[in-house]
């Protein structure tokens, strides 16, 4: 018959495992949403994957944030446009077009001032476009989609030499910046620039061929 300090041993021991695995619970809770939040990414994103222009002519892309969590101090779009391996020509931005589409912007929209000094549209030098910015104030804001969700509307141009596919990617500067000034991860899919023919040069390539044809019939 165990004693009564043999009791009381067990009592403890008991008490002892109970209490860890009930810090273990609590800490693998924690761990988990630790990781969870760690995995989260904001998302950059534009209206189609997939766009057409024509020869000689523009085309806007505006780029936005979906689903915003956090809290935003400003941000940094380092635009870069990439031919296909089958492309000719080069597609530029208009940077004298490019804006911060102030009437859906992620800081204007929502009330506040954009840092005069800071905000910056800038031409790299490589065809692409830098876009920076961030509040006045150092105030921070969440995006509301529909609202103040748009981060910038960059124009490119297709001069008359170009053809086939470019892709319009977001290079190493570009950031999203926390109320400390910590970079915010984001996911963002590549655009696709589909630039075809002109009308007219398509005619005329139609002709030619046709001509050809004509010619080569017994």
């Amino acid at each position: 018959m165990a004693t009564q300090t043999e009791a009381q041993e067990a009592r403890r021991v008991a008490f002892a495992k109970a209490s860890r695995a009930v810090h273990c619970i609590i800490v693998t809770g924690l761990v988990v949403l630790a990781l969870g939040h760690a995995v989260h990414a904001e998302v950059v994103s534009v209206e189609s994957k997939s766009l057409t222009i024509t020869q000689g002519q523009i085309i806007s892309i505006i780029f936005r944030l979906d689903e915003n969590t956090t809290p935003l101090l400003g941000y940094s779009l380092d635009i870069d446009v990439t031919p296909d391996i089958n492309a000719l020509g080069t597609i530029e931005s208009d940077l004298m077009a490019t804006n911060f589409f102030d009437s859906e912007n992620l800081i204007t929209a929502a009330g506040l001032v954009r840092d005069p000094i800071f905000s910056q549209i800038v031409d790299p030098g490589d065809g692409g476009v830098f876009i920076t910015t961030n509040t006045a104030d150092l105030s921070t804001v969440i995006a509301v989609s529909g609202v103040n969700d748009a981060l910038a509307e960059v124009v490119f141009r297709a001069p008359e030499d170009a053809l086939g596919r470019f892709i319009v990617d977001l290079g190493p500067a570009s950031f999203l910046s926390d109320e400390n000034v910590n970079a915010v991860s984001f996911d963002y899919d590549p655009v696709t620039l589909n630039v075809i023919p002109e009308p007219q040069s398509s005619l005329l390539c139609c002709l030619v061929f046709a001509a050809i044809a004509a010619r080569r019939r017994p």
